[in-house]
């Protein structure tokens, strides 16, 4: 009856409200969690053979842009970049503010407080997009590397494709388990440890199709070009097993 039903959305709220109450302590106002993320973030990098402090005031800039100001006073190219970037899902929150806000979002309860936590979250996931565009357009070179013929466009949702699975990100982690980070059931890092794990999985998985030539011959039909005959891939996927 609708007198059940409203009563399970006001607990919905009420717990969901309270887990994201103390995720926002124990993650968003921790000194240690922001710093424990960032080392993650540039491990994350490294593991792949990147470097994560390439472009790194632009990069920081198209995190930033997140807040409105911001956002208006990046340059022509910036600006072209993360419109791209957004068409392809990649100015998204990062996994432990998008986890803090889903248990927010229950409800009107948890939406007034999410009016506050909010801007908290996303200067939380400055660092968080700022990586992410670097392996992003780390991803767009290696591709370029391999196969200069491509063409722009594919390339970078190839790239995207790639970023997504070897990068974290909390639309990839498993439904059930959001649903039981949103009302606290399992630890605060619990959705970001997760990630870490599928993203190293995805990266040997890489690392390996480079080197066996697998990556060459999907990519090449994928992009609709030839299979390059030099070892650029080979030199690729040695370097990323080398990180891991």
């Amino acid at each position: 009856n609708q007198t059940t039903t409203l009563a399970g959305r006001v607990l919905k709220d009420v717990f969901g409200t309270a887990a994201g109450l103390f995720k926002v302590e124990k993650v968003l106002a921790s000194p240690g969690a922001h710093a424990n993320q960032a080392y993650g973030q540039v491990a994350s990098l490294v593991s792949q053979g990147i470097n994560p402090f390439k472009n790194f005031k632009t990069n920081v800039a198209i995190g930033s842009s997140q807040f409105g100001p911001v956002a208006s006073r990046l340059n022509i190219d910036d600006l072209k970049f993360r419109t791209r970037a957004i068409e392809l899902g990649m100015l998204q929150e990062g996994v432990a503010s998008s986890d803090i806000h889903r248990s927010f979002n229950q409800g009107p309860i948890g939406s007034a407080v999410r009016t506050v936590t909010g801007p908290v979250g996303k200067a939380f996931s400055i660092a968080d997009i700022g990586y992410r565009m670097r392996a992003w357009d780390s991803n767009m070179e290696m591709i370029r590397k391999i196969f200069p013929q491509a063409d722009g466009k594919m390339v970078e949702e190839a790239a995207a494709a790639i970023t997504h699975d070897t990068y974290p990100n909390y639309d990839k982690l498993n439904k059930s388990l959001r649903e039981l980070s949103t009302y606290g059931a399992i630890g605060q890092f619990a959705s970001f440890k997760l990630e870490l794990m599928r993203n190293t999985y995805n990266q040997a998985v890489l690392a390996k199709n480079l080197v066996n030539g697998s990556f060459v011959k999907e990519m090449s039909e994928q992009l609709g070009v030839p299979e390059p005959t030099g070892n650029a891939a080979l030199n690729e996927g040695l370097k990323r097993m080398a990180g891991l």
